[in-house]
């Protein structure tokens, strides 16, 4: 099922409509490129380092050592009263400040595609398998219309999406204020390196479901409930998507001199 979906989105032109149901009654919201089109292009690269070697605050420019923590999201964090854990990072290297904050601002959206299942949530957000050991599980945020064959956002997601979006607006203000001199285009550049990093995640999904046997014959393959990575995959696209449409100007990626930009071209038809 997931990957019907995720095969229609991955289709070059293809629009959120084309597979989402929309919550608001014009549709509005979803006649948008996925997040792939609007970032494709040749352009995408050199318009990523010119804006990167552009930025004027001294904290922007400033390089600093990460200890290891290449990976320090949300997602990859345990938290009480006491103490902070953090886990599954990377190696250590010298990073921009905007760069290595990255992670950390991406993970306000990407982590909603692996919450762990509440075993006693019985709702419809919760992917649940029976008959089968017991296998860690994510929550699904799309619900299936069986007669469109369409996907829809759960009600859960649908009312935690504007408070994530409120917290991902209010930490960047306060980093661009605190930080960064209170610099604009600090700002544009991080909405930049999010888009990609969760466009990365959804690339990870994908290749860990066909390592693991994903689009295979199943004979004699001992992984079950592969289905998981990709209802994430879709949640990445769709989510890298709406975030790229609402935080960048215009919904574009950037303004392109050269012809041969196929993803402006594109986004301007």
């Amino acid at each position: 099922m997931p990957a019907f979906f995720l095969g229609k989105l991955l289709q070059k032109g293809a629009l959120l409509e084309d597979v989402f149901d929309s919550p608001d009654t014009d549709g509005d919201s979803l006649k948008i490129h996925t997040a792939l089109d609007i970032v494709s292009g040749n352009c995408l690269w050199l318009d990523l380092i010119r804006r990167a070697v552009s930025v004027e605050s001294d904290s922007a420019r400033t390089c600093l050592w990460n200890c290891g923590l290449a990976d320090a999201g949300l997602h990859n964090l345990f938290l009480d009263d006491e103490r902070l854990w953090l886990f599954d990072l990377g190696e250590p290297a010298v990073q921009p400040v905007p760069a290595f904050l990255t992670k950390f601002l991406m993970s306000y959206f990407h982590a909603f595609g692996m919450e762990d299942v509440d075993e006693d949530k019985s709702s419809g957000d919760v992917e649940a398998e029976t008959g089968k050991a017991a296998v860690p599980q994510w929550v699904r945020r799309f619900a299936v219309d069986e007669n469109k064959h369409r996907l829809h956002l759960t009600t859960d997601t649908a009312n935690v999406i504007p408070k994530v979006y409120d917290a991902f607006q209010y930490t960047v203000d306060r980093m661009i204020e605190s930080l960064f001199d209170g610099e604009e285009a600090v700002r544009d550049l991080v909405v930049r390196y999010v888009v990609l990093q969760i466009l990365s995640d959804c690339a990870f999904c994908v290749d860990r479901w066909t390592s693991k046997g994903g689009g295979s014959k199943s004979v004699g393959n001992h992984h079950t409930d592969l289905h998981k990575w990709l209802w994430r995959a879709l949640w990445d696209l769709y989510i890298a998507s709406d975030f790229a449409a609402k935080m960048l100007k215009g919904g574009s990626w950037a303004k392109c001199s050269n012809s041969k930009c196929s993803g402006e071209k594109r986004q301007s038809e």
